[in-house]
């Protein structure tokens, strides 16, 4: 029986790393964190440090209210969680928003040079992007994804934990499992972009384009579900 027992014990907690990796790979979580990367000036060491703040404060919101479950009974109810949700929502079109203004900028101009005798086009900007990003910033983000989510995963771990230390170590696994999916998503962000730049100049631009426009759609469609749900 208590070979049994060890062996659920260790299930759980690997279940619980595992599905915090995969937490880190949702839409909204990837979008927010590619809107954020978009808009800084650092290359993979600075961007791989937005994932790691992105998914420590995802932690660190999970602990608290895994927390207030654990140790009082508490829970997040639907209409709480539905606030933190539609904050999110609201959060990604402005993210989506700002990374299109950069983009349309005004500063924009098209080059002409020639080659020989070919004459080549391209798109330019004197607008520089932010290097000085404040690591609060994705900090919050994920604080605010993880209230957003409590809910469901505390009931996860409310049907799934046998004891308050099971429960915690569940809790500090997941935490740890969405600081690494979250670090894996930024790294290979910032690879792609910094390996495609020699090749082709524009690149960056058309992938805020594309991130902007799905920011803006994942955000839309999160707060058209809280009211559908209301």
């Amino acid at each position: 029986m208590a070979a049994f027992e060890l062996f659920s014990f260790w299930t759980v907690l690997a279940f619980g790393f595992v599905l915090g990796i995969r937490h880190a790979f949702e839409a909204d979580h990837i979008a927010a964190v590619t809107t954020i990367v978009l808009n800084d000036k650092g290359g993979l060491k600075k961007h791989s440090t937005i994932g790691v703040m992105w998914g420590l404060g995802h932690s660190i919101a999970l602990m608290l209210v895994g927390l207030a479950v654990l140790l009082f009974g508490l829970s997040i109810t639907p209409a709480v969680s539905g606030v933190f949700e539609l904050i999110v929502g609201i959060v990604l079109v402005g993210l989506g928003f700002v990374t299109m203004r950069n983009f349309l900028d005004k500063s924009f101009h098209m080059h002409v040079h020639m080659h020989g005798k070919a004459k080549h086009t391209h798109m330019h900007s004197h607008r520089e992007t932010s290097d000085h990003m404040h690591q609060h910033k994705p900090l919050m983000m994920g604080m605010l994804h993880g209230l957003a989510g409590g809910g469901a995963l505390m009931l996860i771990v409310l049907v799934a934990v046998n004891s308050l230390v099971e429960g915690i170590l569940y809790i500090i696994l997941f935490g740890i499992g969405s600081i690494l999916g979250m670090l894996a998503v930024t790294s290979i962000l910032s690879a792609t972009l910094n390996s495609t730049a020699a090749r082709a100049r524009n690149f960056g631009e058309k992938v805020k384009v594309i991130a902007g426009i799905v920011s803006i759609f994942l955000g839309f469609m999160i707060i058209t579900g809280v009211f559908l749900a209301g």
